[in-house]
């Protein structure tokens, strides 16, 4: 697949998930800022892989980064294109929110709900 074609919307997540769920396929989510990619987070990737048939990896969203002066290193699009171009990787998406799970007041909460039932989630602790 075109690395282009990995990178989709947060709200075509729900899209994705449905497609999967037609072809039987699990899903595994992992979330974090993976802003200088290096070999622990694709071992991580290729570990998450594993779970399921499809891996989506969503970002945090630049304005939402807040892990020191400088940082992210990478813009939100850089970051996103950098995983995309992972073999183990099938789709990226920037996450608009400051954390998953999402807090119960947030509107895409419906979408998570949607998701869970064939969702496999890894939260990576530290980078």
């Amino acid at each position: 697949m075109e690395i282009n074609n990995k990178i989709i919307s947060f709200k075509d997540l729900s899209s994705v998930s449905e497609l999967c769920k037609n072809k039987n396929k699990k899903i595994v989510l992992c979330h974090g800022m993976f802003d200088l990619v290096h070999l622990g987070h694709i071992r991580y990737f290729q570990q998450a892989k594993k779970q399921g048939d499809v891996l989506i990896v969503t970002i945090t969203a630049d304005e939402f980064c807040r892990k020191g002066p400088g940082k992210p290193a990478f813009s939100e699009d850089l970051r996103a294109e950098s995983l995309a171009a992972l073999e183990v990787v099938d789709y990226v998406a920037i996450c608009p929110y400051l954390q998953l799970p999402v807090p119960p007041d947030s509107q895409p909460l419906d979408l998570l709900k949607m998701l869970a039932s064939q969702v496999h989630i890894l939260l990576q602790l530290k980078q």
